[in-house]
């Protein structure tokens, strides 16, 4: 599934597409066991207070196909492939807008795999988390204990410059790679790579240098040679103060290269510097990231990401 990083960005705009689902016929029988891999059960209660019951189906095809289907809505299913990981599990990628996947998790004392996916049933309906259960004993005797590593979070919040709040989503891909999308007008995509340290829980980010679209505040000389001057002061309502920041870059240069160097003051008054690296909380279970971006004049964005048990 290799796509470039311009394709990713297009398909994660901010607007959080809706994922499709793909109509056909079919029922909700259970196949003939020699015919699939695994068959997942379950579902989950929707915004219309129904308990809908789903299923998931992989073929032992040479394509290695799925197919969920939903009893409630005989008319909607949706395909894709599945890959197994050896001795740690299945992840299943669905062929939705969003080219959305899951990850399997296994429980050696249930012995059984559980997939957790966000489905979209369109409508009324919406988006809801459904939980899927498959039993296979077997696995047991291969499983490593460890399973496959966290799925790649896609982090939502805002940015703001000041004055104006933005959405914003930086989302996170299986390749390491991972791109910023806000929905202010003319602030283009900031691409960049992540990692995730298990040792200490943490996601920590690498951007692309941006260029600003704008000069410098003023040319200052110093010891001879000219350089461009800027500050920027960001306040963030209910959010930290983004304190001034001055750096000198000579003109050779050429416009200021966004850098790593700003800071802003916590709730204890605290100088805290941006290093894009998560802070978590274990009690909410969730993720919190600080970074900027440069386009149009600074804009700093606070973004989270809560592990969906």
């Amino acid at each position: 599934m290799k796509k470039t990083k311009t394709s990713k960005a297009l398909k994660m705009g901010l607007v959080f597409i809706s994922s499709f689902l793909v109509a056909s016929c079919g029922t909700n029988d259970k196949p003939n066991s020699s015919n699939y891999e695994f068959y997942f059960e379950g579902g989950g209660v929707f915004s219309d207070n129904v308990d809908y019951h789903v299923t998931l189906v992989g073929n032992k095809d040479k394509d290695k196909t799925l197919l969920l289907k939903v009893k409630e809505m005989p008319a909607l299913e949706l395909t894709g492939h599945w890959v197994l990981v050896e001795n740690k599990g299945y992840k299943v990628y669905f062929d939705d807008t969003d080219n959305s996947f899951a990850y399997s998790r296994y429980d050696i004392n249930t012995k059984t795999f559980t997939i957790k996916y966000k489905l979209n049933l369109g409508g009324g309906q919406g988006r809801n988390k459904i939980t899927l259960n498959y039993k296979d004993e077997n696995f047991a005797n291969y499983y490593d204990g460890e399973g496959l590593p966290p799925l790649p979070p896609t982090f939502t919040g805002y940015g703001w410059n000041g004055t104006n709040r933005h959405d914003c989503i930086l989302s996170c891909f299986e390749d390491g790679t991972c791109v910023s999308i806000t929905d202010k007008s003319g602030v283009p995509n900031r691409l960049g790579t992540y990692k995730y340290d298990t040792a200490t829980n943490t996601y920590s980010f690498e951007f692309e240098n941006e260029e600003s679209h704008y000069p410098a505040n003023y040319i200052t000389n110093i010891d001879g040679v000219q350089y461009y001057r800027y500050d920027w002061t960001v306040l963030g309502g209910n959010d930290p103060t983004i304190a001034s920041h001055r750096e000198n870059l000579p003109l050779s240069e050429g416009f200021p290269q966004f850098t790593n160097k700003a800071f802003y003051y916590n709730e204890n008054n605290e100088k805290v510097w941006f290093d894009f690296k998560t802070t978590y909380d274990e009690k909410t279970k969730t993720y919190d990231l600080y970074y900027e971006a440069y386009s149009k004049g600074l804009q700093v964005r606070h973004v989270t990401y809560t592990v969906d048990d």
